[in-house]
């Protein structure tokens, strides 16, 4: 909840200040409830797999700070 206090306002001294229109802050609103669980919901299902491979993947050196034999010169 607090995030959510927190992007209020945000949008309301935006607005106080002069540098949105109430309706750009609505709208902001709106496409965030929209977009924001959506995205969530894909992250979740495709991103997940992809994080729990990275440990064995070609990144893993990058990641782990480890380093292989032909580039440890």
């Amino acid at each position: 909840m607090g995030i959510v206090a927190a992007a209020l306002l945000i949008g309301l001294s935006r607005v106080y200040v002069g540098a949105h229109y109430p309706h750009d802050v609505a709208a902001a609103l709106v496409m965030g409830v929209v977009v924001g669980p959506a995205t969530a919901v894909t992250l979740r299902k495709y991103a997940n797999p992809v994080v729990a491979k990275l440990p064995t993947g070609p990144l893993r050196p990058v990641l782990t700070g480890t380093a292989t034999q032909n580039s440890a010169r």
